[in-house]
């Protein structure tokens, strides 16, 4: 059994019954049931059953299926330009009386595979003390369904997959605002070097510092790359890359990272900028 993170308020959505299309950038890689895990907790928190995969929408399906994915119409272009547009149909979502740890591990970003004494723990409770959300009505949006992507083997030694564009999670669609995705190239990793362009958003100015370190900005960043070193450290603001090369380098080792993998960077409560490797 897996677990899908969910960020809220998704996941409220979701356990009330009022959505019942997951939102995502890919075709769904499974059906069947599924635990749900909400973002930032660590808990699973109900259950549901993955039955389907629907071609994405277009813009006008977007606006027509609101009822369905429960995206505010003022984010319709943001979902759009990132590719938030593959719907995860989910039906029977169950409601744990008691959330149980999901024993989610770091670089585990979208699924978690669950231990057997967790899904236990899980079954012990949807035939019982759980509650069960009713079968949504029939949406009037017809879609074409997506048959589940075939296995893909792991890559041998040394493989090289191509790397697809980086995809930054837009507001509050399928991840977070404060999660970023990049995707690492053979350059990066061989000069040791990680850019946070597309985190901006997530940096405050006083980080960002000249081309050199005879010009670092006056504050500093907590950087937790995991595995690996926690650093303090600025942006070189030119290239806007992690001044800390080592600590980049340093991971890039431990991670075992190579050309195509995905690089999940996000906020966490205390502020500092966690680094995983996004693992599929």
């Amino acid at each position: 059994m897996h677990g899908l993170i969910i960020r809220e308020p998704w996941m409220g959505y979701i356990l009330t019954g009022t959505k019942t299309w997951e939102m995502r950038t890919t075709p769904a890689p499974r059906r069947g049931r599924i635990a749900l895990i909400r973002k930032g907790t660590g808990l699973v928190v109900g259950t549901a059953e993955l039955v389907d995969s629907l071609a994405p929408l277009d813009a006008a399906s977007l606006a027509a299926s609101r009822d369905r994915h429960r995206i505010p119409a003022g984010l319709d272009s943001e979902v759009i330009a990132a590719g938030w547009l593959h719907p995860w149909v989910l039906h029977d979502v169950r409601v744990l009386a008691q959330p149980v740890p999901a024993g989610q591990k770091p670089g585990q970003v979208i699924w978690v595979p669950l231990a057997e004494a967790t899904a236990a723990a899980i079954d012990a409770q949807t035939g019982t003390a759980t509650s069960r959300i009713p079968k949504a009505a029939a949406s009037p949006v017809v879609m074409a369904s997506v048959p589940m992507p075939a296995r893909v083997p792991d890559r041998p030694p040394g493989a090289v997959r191509p790397a697809p564009a980086p995809i930054p999670a837009p507001p509050g669609i399928g991840g977070s605002h404060d999660e970023v995705i990049v995707v690492l190239t053979d350059g990066a990793i061989r000069n040791s070097n990680l850019s946070v362009r597309t985190a901006r958003h997530l940096l405050p100015d006083d980080v960002l510092g000249g081309s050199n370190r005879d010009t670092v900005a006056a504050g500093r960043l907590t950087v937790v790359f995991e595995p690996g070193e926690t650093v303090e450290t600025d942006i070189a603001a030119d290239k806007m890359l992690l001044r800390c090369r080592g600590a980049v380098a340093d991971f890039f080792v431990q991670s075992g990272a190579t050309p195509g993998d995905r690089v999940c960077m996000y906020r966490d409560d205390v502020g500092a900028l966690r680094v995983q490797i996004a693992r599929r």
